[in-house]
Formats: structure tokens, sequence, C-alpha cells
């Protein structure tokens, strides 16, 4: 700030009744150009607002040159931790280099009105005024205003902290304008204090006034703090209980109870969640058995407007029946019976009923039996196109686990036609790596003639399914076994940790290296609190390069400074965002890497910490177009840029230099209706003013920012 540079701030010491205005002003609207239409500017950088002796956290703030609006905060205050401030600011545009005389409105969202504060300001070009430690005072009062409170529904439960936001949405035509509408839980908490009576009954957790547009109200949960020394209670709804609306018709003057229609949400309260209600109708225009706004009646099994039977006749409703039909000896739910066929020719249910067999596998066959398994028939296999020996043997294998195998003597399988039983993890140790639904088995093949293992192929396969039925037409050898290396292959780059001098077969090398995963590279992490945990992941190196590895990871500021390292034996951690020395309320930019023993093994990843949700959370309607300036700024070198889209638009931002160039397409893309956030980072830049302009159904908003390096 220049030292040289003061302001002059003129206190009203005359005591009036306020000037009260009523009704949400359009300031945004006849702010638009102001920016461009003046030529000076002063900023207010700090500001409090005080009505009636109260600090004002919401709302918004503007400046005026007799009526005309030269300045505007309509984001609300930001809070300054260290000076325990609220402050709003405020850039003051003019075409005087001196001397213009500014006041001050304030609008109160929670009172809906606009009041005249008491202090003005004589602008000075360039002036800076207040600090987030010495702000700026501005008084109002809003004692004489008058404030309507006529809703029916008025016995609401205190606010609690804990809510569901309910939406009416403008789509609903049962309603007209001035009704009012009260949400209740008929089976809420309605003891409150110390006694911890847990008394339910009938509690208006929310209400609101229908007025042809949205309607959002806010329903409070219960707070039970009973289970604590000396805890209390407080009403509201409890989770999952139904949501119960009634409507103040305010044309009749009668209340009735409704049914709705929801589009988005649950019918049952959910605590830090929404529902958006669609249609509403009056259930006394409804049948008597009618459970929706539709008129339908519950189903069989206790469902609105379902077409649930009971088939089987057993009690249970077939939709959450387990078997609709019958069990057959195997406990199968319409099955066909004992199926799989024993070494001996006995038909059992389960290979488990089988006796053990007479002839030992071969060594690689061995495998444990299974609660999980399928069954594969073969008609015929071949080892170099001649048909298996009574002698040889067939096995299914999950990569390298054995997960089935059998002698293939066809005279002991019913009409020559045998089936080899494929085992699945069921959950135990035993069966640890076998097979899982939807996994393709392989096959191999012993020669017992020869003592050789072979790959085979069949000519069909089928995905693994517990007490699945499949058919093979044949089953071929393929490669056999390399000696002690059943696969042949193996890594052969001499540089790699597994390197394998008997591999003829290349397959996967590993490297003394790590790949990061996350975040991954020039992510934006949005920070909703200030000890937000971060959760960094890498890959691990093999242990063929180290069979204990124990990893370090590195992070740098902006300036390549070391701001953080640990060590751990995981290929993640969870970093708590406050140890990461960041600025509050800025974008943060950092850098990371891992290594072992000083040896780094990875890229060098970059990711930026955008702590300014902080500032600022502004709950709105969208209903138009909105272009908000830029945070921070000036900035350096990443800045965000915020607006508003009420509807599914194709939109484009451009950043423009001073020479009216565009240097920068930013969006050019559909987006849905929301409050939506873009980034710019301008480390490839030079310093100066940029302007960037929010492009929309051939119109334009256009603001300024400042590259400050």
């Amino acid at each position: 700030m220049n030292k040289n540079l003061i302001y002059i701030l003129i206190v009203n010491l005359l005591i009036a009744l306020p000037d009260c205005e009523h009704g949400s002003p359009n300031w945004e609207e006849l702010y638009e150009s102001v920016p461009f239409d003046y030529e000076f500017n002063a900023t207010i950088s700090a500001a409090q607002i005080f009505i009636d002796g109260i600090e004002m956290t919401t709302g918004k703030l503007a400046g005026f040159v007799n009526n005309d609006i030269r300045a505007l905060d309509s984001d609300g205050s930001m809070y300054f931790p260290p000076g325990d401030t609220n402050v709003f600011d405020l850039m003051l545009w003019s075409n005087e280099v001196s001397g213009e005389s500014f006041s001050f409105k304030y609008y109160s969202e929670d009172n809906d009105i606009v009041i005249d504060l008491i202090e003005t300001y004589d602008f000075e070009s360039n002036d800076i005024v207040g600090d987030a430690f010495n702000p700026m005072i501005l008084n109002g009062s809003a004692l004489d205003c008058e404030f309507e409170d006529e809703n029916h529904f008025s016995n609401i439960v205190d606010t609690t902290g804990v809510s569901q936001l309910i939406i009416l949405s403008n789509t609903i035509t049962a309603l007209d304008q001035g009704d009012q509408i009260g949400i209740f839980d008929y089976n809420g908490l309605i003891s409150e204090g110390e006694e911890c009576l847990d008394l339910t009954g009938e509690v208006l957790v929310g209400a609101g006034e229908w007025d042809d547009n949205q309607l959002e109200i806010v329903a409070w949960s219960h707070i039970d703090f009973c289970d604590f020394p000396e805890g209390t209670q407080f009403p509201g709804f409890i989770e999952d209980n139904p949501i119960n609306i009634k409507i103040w018709d305010i044309s009749e003057q009668s209340e009735y109870d409704a049914y709705f229609i929801i589009s988005e949400g649950s019918y049952n309260f959910q605590e830090t969640s929404f529902v958006v209600i669609s249609e509403i109708c009056n259930t006394n225009d409804l049948p008597d058995s009618a459970c929706d706004c539709n008129g339908n009646i519950e189903d069989d099994c206790g469902i609105c407007g379902g077409n649930g039977t009971d088939y089987d006749q057993d009690g249970i409703c077939d939709d959450i029946d387990e078997c609709v039909g019958e069990y057959d000896d195997c406990g199968i739910c319409n099955g066909n019976g004992p199926q799989h066929q024993c070494w001996n020719g006995n038909i059992v249910c389960d290979p488990f009923e089988c006796p053990e067999s007479e002839f030992p596998s071969p060594d690689l066959f061995s495998f444990n039996q299974s609660l999980s398994q399928a069954f594969y028939f073969i008609n015929n296999i071949y080892i170099n196109n001649l048909v298996l020996s009574s002698d040889d043997w067939l096995a299914a294998f999950n990569e390298d686990v054995c997960v089935g195998s059998r002698k293939w003597d066809t005279d002991m399988c019913a009409n020559n036609i045998c089936d080899i039983g494929v085992m699945g993890y069921d959950g135990s140790d035993s069966t640890e790596g076998y097979m899982l639904n939807g996994q393709f088995p392989s096959f191999k093949i012993y020669d017992s003639s020869e003592g050789i293992y072979y790959n085979a192929v069949p000519s069909e396969n089928f995905t693994f399914e517990n007490g699945g039925l499949f058919i093979i037409e044949n089953i071929q050898n393929e490669d056999y076994y390399c000696n002690n290396n059943p696969s042949c292959s193996g890594c052969t780059d001499i540089n790699a940790c597994n390197y394998d001098a008997d591999a003829l077969i290349e397959s996967t090398c590993y490297y003394f290296e790590s790949e990061l995963f996350q975040p991954p590279n020039n992510q934006v992490i949005e920070l909703d609190e200030l000890e937000q945990s971060i959760n960094f992941m890498w890959s691990d190196i093999d242990q063929s390069c180290d069979t204990n590895a124990t990893y370090t990871i590195k992070i740098f500021d902006s300036n390549n400074q070391l701001i953080f390292s640990t060590s751990t034996q995981e290929d993640n951690i969870e970093i708590i965002s406050s140890e990461l020395m960041m600025t509050e309320g800025e974008i943060n930019s950092y850098s990371w890497n891992i290594s072992i023993d000083d040896t780094i093994l990875s890229d060098t990843f970059y990711f930026t910490l955008d702590d300014t949700n902080s500032l600022n959370i502004n709950e709105h309607k969208i209903n138009e177009f909105k272009l908000y300036q830029n945070y921070p700024n000036p900035f350096n070198p990443v800045t965000y840029i915020q607006f508003d889209n009420p509807g599914y638009n194709f939109i484009k931002i451009n950043i423009y230099n001073t020479n009216g160039l565009i240097i920068k397409e930013l969006v050019n893309d559909y987006y849905n209706p929301g409050t939506h956030k873009v980034y710019w980072d301008g480390s490839n830049f030079p310093s100066g003013i940029y302007l960037y302009e929010l492009k929309f159904d051939n119109k334009s908003i256009r603001k300024k920012m400042v590259l400050v390096k």
C-alpha cells in the first residue's frame, strides 16, 4: 500500500430511521459493465458490516455514487482466521481522480431487505482502504424494518446443525402461489433436554411457502447426546423414517395430507442429503386404498404400484423368494439332482461325497476340494492328434494354481464322456487363488508314458460360474513345460531385476522404478476443509528388485523447497493437507516423487491444492448466467474462474491479452446446469492485465484479472 495515499472516512453522526427496501436487488446486472465504463479505481480490501451491532457474514455489499452502482461484492464475506474477522472486499470505480462521495448499501439474504449503511467514503484513485486486521467498519440498522411471519406451519423444531434439503420442483402443478408446505416426521423425536425421555411422535421439521418457483426447504434432524455424561436431546426427524407432507391451501383456508412423487432421492429421511419432489397431490382426491398420486395400490409384496406375485404359494413374495419352485435332492432350486460322477462310477451331488481315488495324481496336478465348483464335460482330448490313454491326466488351472484334475479313463465315465471338476474360491485359506466367477480356466495334460506335461487348448472355453455345467468338444496339447519352468517364459532383459537366463519366451520384466498413480500429474484438488486427507499412491517395485522395500515420499513447494518427507513400506500414504505448509484460502502448487535410499524411482508429478472453497460457501438458485470474479486476483500462477449455468448449454471461456488477442481457449464444451469452476495456469504468460470472457447463446460476459509474477 502506498503510505502517501490516504482515505477520508466520513461517519454520519445523525440518528435516523433505517431506509429498508424489501426484495433482492438486481445489482449484478447493473454492475456488469461498470469495470469497462470507468477509468479509475480504488480498493476497499477489507470491510466489516454490523447491522444493529451484529456482524454480517452473508449477503451482498454495494457502493453507490448518487444512485449509480459503482462497486459490488455479491459473494458474502471471507473469514480471516488470524484477525478472527469476516470481511467483504470492493473495487470502486470512477471517472474522476478524486472527490466523488460513495455511499453503501447491504442486502440481507436472511431478511430479504436492502439496508442503507451509515458510513461514506471520498474516492481517491489507487487508494487501498482497510486490511483484515484493521478493516473498514460499516454500520446499519434494521430494527424498524417490517417482517412478515404468517406461516401456517410455524411450530418448527429448532435448528440442530444436521439436516436434509427438501426440493420442491417447479414442475409441481397442484400448488397455488401462497400455499404453505409443512415437512413432518410422524414418528420423530419430540423430547428435549437432559431428561433423555426418548419420546417420539409427530414433529414439524421444516416449512416453506410456494411462489410458483422451485422451493428449497431445510428439514432438521434430531440430535441425541444422551450416551455422553450430562448429555441432552434436541427434537427432529429420525433417519430412515418416512417423509410426510401437509399442505395449507391458502385459497380454501384448509389443511390436507399430501402424497408426492420424487424424481431424485429417497422417500425416507436421510441426513446430509437431498430429495427432489416433482409432483404433489391431495390424498382426499384419491381412493381410500391408493398409496401414491397415481392412484396405485399395494401388491401382495407391499410395494405401491407393484405387481408382485407368489407363484409357488410358499408365503414368500417372488421378488424376494430365493427359490420360486422346488429344491432338488442336492438342495439346488429347480435342479436336476445328482450329476457328478466319481472315479468309481458313483453319481453324487458333490465331489466331496466321492471316496478317495486309488490313483495318485501327478505332482503338479494336486489340488484342494472347494465348496465352489463348476463341471466341464469334454468329448475328446488329444496329444499330438492321438486320443489320451486311460493313464493320462487332465488338469484345470487358474494361472499357475491347479484347481482340479482327473485321470482320463473314459471307461469309468457315463457314456464314455468324462467331466473335470473345477474348483472356485470359497473363502477358505486352502482355496486362495482358485477360480472366481467370470474367469477362464486353462488346461494342462500329463502324458504318463513320457512323464511330460503339456499346455492344452480347448476348442471353446467358458468362464467359471459356481454350479455351472459346460460342454467342450475337444482339447489339444500345445507346447510343453520347460524343465523346472512350466511356462517356458520369463524376463530376458539383463537389465531387469527378474532376469531369467533360462527363459525362452519373453514375459513381464521388473525394474528398479515406480509409477505414480495418485494424485495424477497436474491434478487440482479442491479442499473442503483445512485438515483434509490427501491419498498418495504409487506402484510397488517387484520383490525381485527388493524384498523389503522402504519408500521415501518427498513433497516440494512451488519454489522446489522440500517441505515434507517420510518413509513407508506401503505403496500409499495419507497426508493431512495442513502438513504441507499450505497458505489458507489460496491456491498452492506442489511436486512429489518416490525414492529408495536417495535413488529416485519415479517421475516428478505436480499437483495443486485449492483452498479457496473455505473462503465462501455460496448456495443459491441458478436462474441466469453469471460470471464471478476470478480468485485469487491478483494471482501467480494459478487462478480459478467460476460461473453459473442455468441449463444444459454450450459454454466457451476465452482468455484475452490487452491487445484483444485470444491467448487461451479455456472452455469449449456443453455443461450441465449448476455452478462450475475452471482453472487457468498462467505459468507461460507474462505479468499483466488479462480479460476473461464467458460466451453463451450469442452473448458474453467479460471481467478483468491481474497476473503478477
